[in-house]
């Protein structure tokens, strides 16, 4: 479900919404890809704001984060459980969340180049790790502003540059 989700993600980017972000945990209990309109973070990239729209898929469950609808949430599981093709995702997903996808429909070329270099290895069968919930806690977290792990299904992982930064996030200190 996560690779249908980036592939999602993929087309939203070719038809202009290249504002659409992405983010994936690695977590102990959970592994969370939430996807975002990049004007609805603070702080980290991976942080929406309380007041915003999120949409977070924890392993095979998806949650919507600050919108309470249980039966699209249904729904969006069965559709990424399906076989309808991702530009078929991806227009659905602009009619069902128009409060994400409405900040989103912006120019991010650094961002969309960024995502396309993981097309081949999503394809390939590896996720990606943007943040590490558990490891962060603990002050532990490798340096996700630098990288991006590439992890598949034997645990191997392979490092990527970061995604380019959030132009909506304010100025480092």
């Amino acid at each position: 479900m996560h690779r249908r989700l980036l592939a999602l993600v993929d087309e939203l980017h070719r038809v202009g919404f290249e504002q659409v972000r992405f983010a994936r945990s690695r977590a102990t209990q959970h592994v969370r890809l939430q996807v975002y309109a990049a004007c609805h973070v603070r702080e980290l990239d991976w942080l929406v704001t309380p007041s915003s729209t999120a949409f977070l898929l924890s392993d095979a469950s998806v949650i919507l984060m600050r919108r309470d609808d249980r039966h699209l949430a249904l729904k969006w599981e069965e559709l990424l459980r399906g076989d309808l093709k991702p530009r078929h995702l991806a227009g659905q997903f602009i009619l069902d969340f128009p409060e994400i996808m409405r900040p989103a429909y912006a120019a991010d070329h650094d961002y969309r180049q960024w995502f396309r270099t993981l097309r081949p290895h999503v394809q390939a069968g590896k996720l990606p790790v943007t943040y590490d919930e558990d490891a962060m806690i603990h002050n532990l977290a490798p340096d996700f502003t630098r990288h991006v792990e590439l992890r598949d299904l034997a645990g191997r992982v392979e490092l990527l540059p970061a995604p380019p930064r959030n132009p909506h996030l304010p100025d480092p200190v």
